[in-house]
């Protein structure tokens, strides 16, 4: 038998009823960025993302909020069944910034990231630098062209003045015969900097061997102490991103002769293999060229300020003609009949 429902009774149920489709668990929100720090005025990608699709009903909220002020902008996301969004975003000035994703109304499911912007280095900071550049991320090539630096992808006609390998796994065919004329503009004059380590594949074409270890302080800093120009720009934070993964070992390194930051010679380990220890910066001569090796996973955080101002630091550094020290003629035509051999 039916039972009437007078109206407060009905009122009390229709509350209960939304509180309870209300009370379902919401979904997780994650809001996500290729770095935490970025040169003001830099853009960036946004990426939010949902743990499950939202009801209809609901919607998204991205907002920039300064450290010290009123949010600087708002932007409502559309209702996607994917729960996958992507939006651009910049930092107007230096300073601290959150970036928050919520359900406007929920008390769970929200996202927040904690941003820094770092005063960017002037435009003509690179003093128009032409670099011969391989394998750079779109990121990190971008930030150098704005900043006074020349890049163009591969060597021209004529030899440049610094080559710089990102990626050093070459594109295309004819590794061999890429690498042959990469070393030979060395031999001639060219500086290097090479700033990923060679896969397997690619170490016969490196004149030392390559035995990667972990990394520790024991290796050395990324930016030696008697090189103050690499730090400049920097603050103490950034060795937190620059730290690297690993270093190189080259205790079982015949043939070529590290050089100390004044481009002075390195005492070899006693019995004149090798070097001792890990090496998490290092340098040689090759022919008339000086080659430079950094293990700063430039690569993995390609988009964060204190990178790319490393970089442009180690570039210019790396660019230098060598005043001092022989050139390693010996080295580069031994190493030239090594890769007339490799087919």
């Amino acid at each position: 038998m039916l039972r009437r429902c007078s109206l407060p009774t009905a009122l009390a149920l229709c509350v209960l009823l939304v509180g309870c489709a209300r009370a379902r668990p919401l979904p997780q929100l994650r809001v996500r960025t290729n770095a935490r720090h970025y040169m003001a005025g830099q853009q960036f990608l946004i990426e939010v993302t949902s743990s499950a699709p939202l009801p209809a009903s609901d919607s998204i909220v991205v907002r920039l909020v300064p450290a010290h002020g009123k949010p600087l902008w708002r932007q409502r996301l559309p209702v996607s069944k994917a729960g996958f969004w992507r939006l651009a975003g910049f930092l107007p000035k230096p300073g601290s910034y959150r970036l928050t994703a919520v359900i406007p109304g929920a008390n769970t499911g929200a996202a927040a990231l904690d941003l820094l912007a770092v005063a960017p280095p002037p435009p003509y900071y690179g003093g128009v630098l032409s670099v011969a550049a391989f394998g750079f991320p779109h990121d990190l090539a971008s930030a150098l062209r704005d900043h006074g630096f020349a890049l163009r992808n591969g060597l021209g006609p004529a030899h440049p003045r610094l080559i710089a390998i990102a990626e050093p796994k070459l594109p295309g065919d004819g590794i061999a015969a890429r690498y042959r004329r990469i070393w030979a503009a060395v031999a001639h004059g060219a500086n290097l900097l090479l700033l990923s380590p060679p896969a397997p594949d690619m170490a016969a074409y490196w004149p030392f061997h390559v035995h990667l270890v972990n990394y520790s302080p024991a290796c050395g800093a990324a930016f030696p102490g008697a090189l103050p120009e690499l730090h400049a720009g920097l603050p103490s934070a950034a060795s937190a991103v620059l730290r690297p993964d690993f270093a190189y070992d080259l205790s079982q390194e015949p043939d070529i002769n590290l050089l100390a930051p004044d481009l002075s010679l390195l005492v070899r380990a006693p019995g004149g293999a090798g070097y001792a220890g890990c090496h998490a910066w290092f340098r040689f001569r090759f022919g008339r060229g000086l080659v430079t090796v950094s293990s700063v996973p430039v690569i993995a955080h390609a988009a964060d300020a204190f990178t790319q101002r490393y970089v442009m630091n180690l570039l210019k550094l790396a660019a230098r003609k060598p005043r001092r020290g022989r050139p390693a003629y010996g080295l580069a035509a031994a190493f030239q009949r090594h890769l007339a051999a490799i087919h």
